[in-house]
């Protein structure tokens, strides 16, 4: 379990440093943040082990419910996001197409 609490508190600091480094969107260090405080309360909370219990498994594997569920969350998100850009790429596109159609681009030279 402590290795499990490392994991989590590894993955907020190293959310903090892409985040600092703009290399990550708050909103999706958010989700992951979210993410790293469920598993921490999941290995603090004294449940943990009833719900390993009655699940019949181990309370590693429950923590990796909780990280598999965040992930799927994120997935979820990013499918969306990639979805409403592809939308608004398509219609740019269009109206760039129609655009150069009344305006044909001016040849150099010639």
């Amino acid at each position: 379990m402590i290795v499990v609490a490392l994991a989590c508190v590894a993955l907020a600091g190293v959310l903090v440093a892409l985040v600092g480094r703009r290399a990550i969107e708050e909103r999706h260090a958010l989700w992951w943040m979210a993410v790293a405080v469920a598993c921490g309360v999941v290995i603090a909370a004294p449940s943990r082990g009833a719900l390993a219990r009655a699940a019949d498994v181990s309370p590693a594997v429950v923590v990796l419910g909780v990280v598999a569920a965040g992930l799927g969350v994120l997935l979820l998100a990013a499918y969306a996001t990639l979805a409403r850009l592809s939308g608004q790429t398509r219609a740019l596109a269009q109206r760039l197409a129609m655009h150069e159609e009344r305006h044909p681009p001016e040849v150099p030279g010639g």
